[in-house]
């Protein structure tokens, strides 16, 4: 899990690997998700 932040917005991405159904074959998964950060002004 990785996750950057800018003034305006945060993004975390999380890898991980699936399941193995066929021997040697190595299946990597990757979901990011970017939401603005809420602030308070006046």
């Amino acid at each position: 899990m990785t996750g950057d932040r800018t003034a305006t917005s945060t993004t975390v991405t999380v890898t991980g690997h699936s399941v193995r159904l066929v021997p040697f074959m190595d299946v990597t998964v990757s979901q990011s998700a970017t939401l603005p950060i809420e602030r308070y002004t006046r």
